[in-house]
């Protein structure tokens, strides 16, 4: 989209391999597990606070209220079909390279950074069109416990929610006796928030809580952006 946009040229693409890649969130992340390793967490304020005091420079922390969802705005949500062309075997390379040729936005891949060529040479079309339609948010995830979860499933009824969090509560409310009173405060505005979500999610549209725009076509386009994940 950056491309068709014209926001970029080309855009690249790079996967990590699966393992140990000696980068540099893997030294972070190192430091996580030390310090976790040696002290007891038991709120996200707390966990929050651990991480921050076991990594030089102290990291940064956004809570996400809500995440695009993707594979509807993809797939289409109101009956246009998909945005994108079908694109096959993409799991077996680490590397993409999207750009803009004539008029179509064409991609290429190839395995490794360090292979030479990118394939296929001329590129594969695979942008039908920009949707215009509402980006909505992606569909809660309700607490599951597993006592209620399986019940459900062996008497073939719905997932009681409110069940759920019940048996989810009756268990860290048995620990509050090691518990610092800032962390069973914390808990307790997470129990009132979940009963709040599971009282009033429907099936309906869930709306982003900031809008999402596109960016407009811009003349003067940035020549390149690479991306590693």
């Amino acid at each position: 989209m950056l491309v068709e946009l014209r926001i970029f040229q080309k855009v690249k693409v790079g996967f990590l391999l699966v393992g140990h890649t000696h980068d540099h969130i893997d030294q972070m992340f190192s430091h996580f597990l030390v310090t976790l390793r040696r002290k007891e967490v038991r709120s996200f304020p707390s966990l929050i606070e651990c991480i921050k005091k076991s990594y030089m420079p102290e990291p940064t922390f956004d809570v996400l209220e809500d995440t695009i969802d993707m594979r509807r705005f993809i797939l289409g949500s109101y009956g246009e079909g998909k945005c994108i062309e079908q694109l096959n075997d993409i799991s077996f390379q680490h590397q993409f390279r999207i750009k803009k040729i004539d008029g179509k936005m064409l991609i290429w891949s190839k395995k490794y950074s360090t292979t030479t060529e990118w394939a296929p040479s001329s590129g594969l079309q695979f942008l039908k069109f920009i949707p215009d339609h509402l980006i909505f948010a992606s569909k809660i995830l309700l607490l599951q416990s597993v006592g209620v979860v399986q019940n459900a499933r062996r008497q073939n009824r719905a997932i009681n929610y409110s069940n759920c969090l019940e048996e989810i509560k009756k268990c860290i409310r048995y620990t509050y006796e090691y518990f610092d009173i800032a962390d069973s405060v914390c808990w307790e505005s997470f129990f009132n928030n979940q009963s709040d979500i599971i009282s009033t999610t429907t099936n309906e549209d869930i709306p982003l809580k900031n809008p999402f725009i596109w960016p407009q076509n811009v003349s003067n386009e940035h020549e390149e952006v690479n991306i590693v994940e």
